[in-house]
């Protein structure tokens, strides 16, 4: 028969192991839920667009054309001129719901028309 040094204790393993898978998957949890927050956008990105078009007289030829978006953006949006501006027009104010032109030309023998095309890109003002 053997004696107590030959029949090693008995562990009773499943409790840490049932603790450990526990920790372990309340750990992945956590991860994908904060991974999940950062890359699950809060707001979308919008994009208006549009001609803006204004005439250049003799003795005006400094003229500013105030442009506002269809709806406000939450800050000023990524304003681009997908054909140019040229040496038509110059942006001189920027803002969250609208942005300035201005007329490059220095001098003009009658009047001139000058029209600008341009696309916005930013997040809107939230709904209340």
């Amino acid at each position: 028969m053997g004696d107590a040094s030959s029949n090693p204790p008995r562990h009773r393993a499943w409790p840490t192991v049932l603790v450990s898978v526990a920790v372990s998957a309340a750990v992945s949890a956590g991860v994908a839920w904060v991974v999940a927050g950062l890359t699950t956008p809060t707001a979308s990105t919008v994009a208006d667009e549009g001609t803006a078009t204004f005439l250049i007289r003799r003795g005006n030829e400094r003229a500013e054309l105030q442009v506002f978006y269809k709806v406000p953006f939450a800050s000023p949006p990524k304003l681009t001129f997908p054909e140019g501006v040229g040496e038509d027009a110059e942006v001189v104010e920027q803002r969250a719901d609208s942005f300035k032109l201005r007329s490059s030309w220095a001098h003009i023998a009658s009047e001139k028309t000058v029209s600008v095309v341009w696309r916005a890109e930013g997040v809107l003002v939230p709904q209340r």
